[in-house]
């Protein structure tokens, strides 16, 4: 059986899920289930997301389906992989290492989808090399509060999966930059003349301007 979500409604337009939608259809997932987790033109080699199901697709949680065209439009690929019967169980190991990092990884991903959002506009700008996204921006993104904004990073520090921490920027002075462990990223250091750029700045790259 495949499955997209909701996301999937409208066989004609293209969409990608989010790396924790995937994690979250690995966990709940069946041996021989298939999810399409994109339709693209084209799915960017170095693409967050397809970086994201290879890993998953190493640790021999799933493989790789044949690339498809989209049948209601040949302009789209559809892009699929089939659960394995491995369990995701079968990662935990005592201690750290690249297994444990894997397993906390699964685990983890059952947080809110308020949070995951979060990760992810923070995730595109240390891809992009950019620096994180204020708290006011990330408000305006998302739709929310900037306290429920704030409660969800709180959750994502506590979980490990998000870091703050201060670094010398311009003129020697402590900036924040976001590392996000379990992906392997890091937000830029601030290199503005003033904390007011930086907001409008990053604010404009989140809401698309």
């Amino acid at each position: 059986m495949t499955q997209a979500g909701k996301l999937d409604a409208d066989a004609s337009k293209k969409f990608m899920l989010s790396t924790g939608q995937v994690d979250a259809w690995v966990k709940s997932s069946n041996p021989g289930d298939v999810l399409l987790y994109a339709r693209q033109p084209v799915l960017p080699q170095k693409a967050m997301l397809g970086e994201h199901v290879r890993t998953i697709a190493e640790r021999g949680l799933v493989s790789h389906e044949p690339q498809r065209r989209c049948a209601a439009d040949k302009g789209l690929f559809e892009y699929r992989v089939r659960r394995t019967g491995k369990a995701v169980a079968g990662l935990i190991q005592a201690g750290g290492g690249a297994r444990g990092a894997a397993e906390r990884m699964f685990r983890q991903s059952a947080r809110s989808p308020l949070a995951m959002q979060i990760l992810d506009l923070i995730a595109e700008a240390a891809a992009a090399d950019e620096i994180c996204p204020p708290e006011k921006a990330l408000s305006a993104a998302v739709g929310q509060s900037v306290d429920r904004v704030r409660g969800e990073m709180a959750q994502l520090r506590a979980a490990g999966e998000l870091v703050l921490e201060y670094r010398t920027g311009a003129w020697g002075l402590p900036r924040r930059v976001a590392i996000l462990p379990l992906r392997g990223l890091t937000t830029a250091i601030p290199t503005y003349m003033l904390p007011q750029f930086e907001v409008q700045a990053a604010a404009r790259r989140v809401m698309g301007a």
